[in-house]
């Protein structure tokens, strides 16, 4: 957890296939944050490794 620059919890992180992290999000997840932030980057994140 550390190599990830990990402090405290909760974080999440949205890891891209090349093993780079390209969202991180301090404190807990809200519905609004999944729906608004998450979500529409994991589609991206797919829609860009099916290219």
């Amino acid at each position: 957890a550390i190599d990830f620059g990990v402090y405290g919890v909760p974080e999440t992180y949205v890891v891209s296939r090349a093993g780079r992290i390209v969202h991180r999000h301090v404190g807990p997840l809200t519905p609004a944050d999944l729906r608004e932030t998450v979500l529409p980057l994991l589609a991206s994140l797919a829609q860009d490794a099916g290219r």
